[in-house]
C-alpha cells in the first residue's frame, strides 16, 4: 500500500544456442537508506531551531530565482535584525532567547505573503525575500507592520529587556541582481 525505494540487479542467462533463456534478478529494499538521506539533506538545508531555510539554502534559492527571472521583474530583499537580542540571551538565558527567536519567526511568517521566502541567516538575523513585487508602497506597509509587531518587552523579576528590529531593504534590479 505504499511506495518504497528499491535497487534492482538483473542478468540475462543465455542458452547454448545463444538465445535469451531467462532473466534472474534481485530486488533490494533501500527505502530506509533513501529516507535517511532525505532527512540528512533536510537537516543540512534547514535551521534546527526555527525550521526555516538556513543561510546557504536561502542564498541558493534566491540566486536560482534571480537567475531565472527577467530584468523587468521586481523583487525585494528584506534583512531583519533583532535589536538588543544579546541582552535577552545574557539576561534570561539561551533557552529563553531561543523562544524569542521562535516567536519572532511566527510573527514574520504571519505578516508576510505566502510566497515570501523567509530564512535565518544566523544568530538574530533573518531575511524575507518578496518575489514579484507589485509596488514598493505595498512592501513599505508590510515593513511598518513588521516593525510594530516585532517590538517587545521581556521581563523576569526585576529584569526588563526591550527588543525591536532593524531592517534593511534592497530592490531587484535597482540595487543589484545577485544575492
Amino acid at each position: 500500500g505504499r511506495l518504497v525505494w528499491c535497487r534492482t540487479r538483473m542478468t540475462v542467462i543465455h542458452g547454448s544456442d545463444g538465445r535469451q533463456k531467462q532473466v534472474v534478478g534481485i530486488i533490494i529494499d533501500i527505502d530506509e537508506d533513501k529516507q535517511a538521506a532525505v532527512q540528512m539533506q533536510k537537516r543540512a538545508e534547514t535551521d534546527a531551531l526555527t525550521g526555516l531555510p538556513n543561510r546557504g539554502t536561502v542564498q541558493q534559492l534566491i540566486g536560482s530565482h534571480l537567475g531565472h527571472c527577467g530584468p523587468d521583474q521586481r523583487h525585494a530583499f528584506l534583512l531583519i535584525d533583532i535589536d538588543n537580542f544579546k541582552w535577552v540571551n545574557d539576561t534570561f538565558g539561551h533557552l529563553y532567547g531561543d523562544a524569542v527567536l521562535s516567536e519572532t519567526v511566527k510573527k514574520i511568517q504571519k505578516l508576510c505573503r505566502s510566497d515570501t521566502l523567509i530564512g535565518r541567516l544566523g544568530g538574530d538575523e533573518f531575511v524575507a525575500f518578496f518575489p514579484r513585487l507589485q509596488s514598493e508602497e505595498v512592501l513599505m506597509h508590510a515593513v511598518e507592520r513588521l516593525q510594530s509587531a516585532l517590538v517587545n518587552t521581556y521581563t523576569s523579576g526585576s529584569h526588563m529587556v526591550k527588543t525591536s528590529v532593524s531592517m534593511g531593504i534592497s530592490f531587484y534590479p535597482r540595487h543589484g541582481n545577485t544575492f
